[in-house]
């Protein structure tokens, strides 16, 4: 995958390793709003901001290892993995009313980052 040189665009929530401070630093999960309630036309904004996560942190001389990406309606959620340059899409779509699942998965992305530590 042929990375652009510069990537603009806005995310709607931007999760970062640091979290107590009001400058984004390092940031490794990437939230967007699915448009219109539909969340596959979220999925190629989603990928393009997970990169230029990457981006930044390369930029900063950051090591994240992975990036992940949410896409939501709030009521549903598809999750995505940035691992070089390979983006894993969970095929499988989570929604509200499976909240032990939801969690079970935020649990999972927050192990991941307390272990890379």
């Amino acid at each position: 995958m042929s990375e652009p040189d510069n990537l603009t665009g806005e995310c709607d929530f931007i999760i970062s390793l640091k979290g107590d401070t009001y400058f984004v630093e390092s940031p490794v999960i990437i939230i967007v709003e699915a448009k219109d309630d539909d969340i596959p036309l979220g999925i190629p904004q989603c990928i393009a901001l997970m990169i230029a996560a990457r981006q930044f942190n390369e930029n900063e001389v950051k090591t994240v290892d992975t990036i992940y990406g949410c896409v939501t309606t709030g009521t549903e959620w598809q999750f995505l993995k940035l691992i070089d340059n390979e983006v894993l899409i969970n095929i499988e779509v989570l929604f509200i009313k499976e909240l032990s699942t939801l969690l079970g998965v935020w649990q999972n992305i927050v192990n991941h980052y307390k272990q890379s530590a």
